[in-house]
């Protein structure tokens, strides 16, 4: 019966029988389908009930006041059945989505098919409130012809997957060492491939649980009184020509070919 429906129209069809549940009424009527209208306030015809000035909560009061049922306190029918005349809104919500041309049933057609049953309950109530069938099908005809609403940036849902992956203790350890070796030489790049050294930056360093440590001095040219001193590795300390080729940094820091390599000189 209900494939028809629109998610908005089933959820307010919900809400009706929720009303009727809450009043511990036998059956569900039209007045407690105006009442689900109005509380899925999102659909159109919701929003129309709600601009002439109904709500939920004056409206539920009217149908308790109106109706002729009697609070007997007993819990009521599962599943509430749909009394005679909310069948017949059902049946009538399918002809006036036909003659608008439109193939699902909303809201909207639901708060039509309410002003096509000018002896119902719900009528009754909408006139309590001042409100006549010839002016809500007027309201409901003006919301349709405005244009839909395009979402914005801030009301359309995120598409964004958020990843994290979770690092080894090894892992760990050796981004550590491959961090202080990097900060030690003053060179761009750590590890034993490359790492760029502005993907850590002072936050990385920080979350590695270490501080950056001075570029040691660039050793002092001799003078010219003193014998020539042989070069020396910065990080492991190894003499030329021990430690075999030596390589300038960029800040002056010298590094062995073995510490190139990430082999200890022996």
């Amino acid at each position: 019966m209900f494939e028809r429906f629109t998610e908005r129209s089933r959820r307010a069809i919900l809400f009706a029988q929720d009303e009727a549940r809450l009043l511990e009424h036998s059956s569900i009527g039209t007045a407690h389908v105006l009442a689900g209208l109005i509380h899925e306030a999102d659909g159109i015809g919701g929003r129309a009930l709600i601009s002439l000035g109904l709500s939920l909560v004056e409206t539920r009061a009217e149908v308790v006041t109106s109706s002729d049922e009697l609070l007997a306190g007993a819990p009521s029918p599962e599943p509430i059945p749909f009394a005679a005349d909310a069948k017949g809104l059902l049946e009538l919500a399918p002809r006036e989505a036909l003659r608008l041309g439109h193939r699902n049933i909303g809201t909207e057609h639901l708060a039509l098919a309410i002003t096509s049953q000018p002896h119902s309950a719900a009528v009754q109530v909408l006139t309590h409130f001042g409100v006549d069938c010839a002016r809500l099908r007027a309201r409901i005809l003006e919301l349709l012809a405005l244009p839909t609403p395009t979402p914005t940036p801030s009301t359309m849902p995120s598409r964004r997957v958020t990843t994290s992956v979770q690092m080894s203790p090894e892992t760990q350890a050796l981004l550590a060492r491959s961090a202080r070796k990097a900060l030690r030489l003053g060179v761009a790049y750590a590890s034993k491939r490359s790492l760029p050294m502005r993907l850590l930056g002072t936050a990385g360093t920080a979350a590695l649980g270490m501080s950056p440590t001075p570029t040691p001095p660039a050793p002092s040219p001799p003078s010219a009184a003193s014998s020539l001193t042989p070069a020396v590795c910065s990080f492991c300390g190894t003499p030329s020509p021990g430690c075999g080729t030596l390589f300038s940094g960029a800040t002056g820091a010298l590094i062995c070919a073995q510490c190139v390599k990430g082999v200890a000189p022996s």
